[in-house]
Parts: structure tokens; C-alpha cells; sequence
């Protein structure tokens, strides 16, 4: 065999495992970032989730604060009490349509009114 002829060889076998290797290479990367995205994918689906938990509630605090306030009742505890039992309802609904679990169990209503607090301003309204 000629010298010159194995030379090629061995040159032209170098450079197609080095194809392989970053071919071997682009694919892992690939891979990689196929599971990124699929991470990042999932995080904004539960931050979605998270805001719309959040608005909800948020709508649900107002309303019943509203409520209890045209009614004439003033008194902190019994607005935190209103509040804490339509929270409860309703984290109790979420909670059957799957989308949400909360690690301690069901949220109850003792368990509202034992972590929160309601603070009533009167303010005189502007005539």
C-alpha cells in the first residue's frame, strides 16, 4: 500500500469522526434544549395559573368587602369572616377542577381566619 494512500486515509477517518463527534454533539444540544423549553414552557403555564388565582381572589376580596360595607358592617373581624369563608369557597372549588393543590390540605375557613387580618379606615367621603 502507498504511503500517500494511507495518509488520505487516515486524514479523511479523522475528520468524519470529528463529523460524527459534533453531530453526536448538536444533537445532545438539541435534546437539551428540547427539555429547556419544555421547562420554560411548563413555568408559564403555572405562572398563568398563578395570576389568574391571584385576579380572582383579588376580584373576590373586592366584592365581598364591597358587600359588607353597603350593608353597614364595619367591624374588621366580621369583614375578615365574610372574606375568609368566600375565599375558602372558592379555593375549595379550584381545588376540585384539579388545577390546584395545596400542600397542608384543603384551605379552611379556621385556617383563613387564624392567618389574616382586616383593617377597616373610615374615610370621609367627599361631598
Amino acid at each position: 500500500m502507498n504511503k500517500k494512500g494511507v495518509f488520505c486515509f487516515l486524514i479523511v477517518l479523522c475528520f468524519a469522526l470529528a463529523q460524527a463527534s459534533v453531530r453526536e454533539q448538536a444533537i445532545q444540544d438539541y435534546s437539551e434544549t428540547e427539555k429547556a423549553l419544555e421547562i420554560a414552557f411548563e413555568l408559564e403555564k403555572l405562572d398563568l395559573e398563578r395570576t389568574i388565582l391571584e385576579q380572582n381572589t383579588d376580584v373576590l376580596i373586592g366584592k365581598t368587602l364591597e358587600k359588607e360595607l353597603k350593608s353597614g358592617i364595619t367591624e374588621p373581624e366580621k369583614i375578615k369572616r365574610s372574606i375568609n369563608s368566600a375565599l375558602a369557597e372558592f379555593f375549595l372549588e379550584y381545588e376540585k377542577g384539579g388545577k390546584l393543590k395545596f400542600l397542608g390540605g384543603p384551605v379552611s375557613k379556621d385556617f383563613l381566619n387564624a392567618n389574616s387580618i382586616v383593617i377597616v379606615i373610615e374615610c370621609p367621603v367627599p361631598k
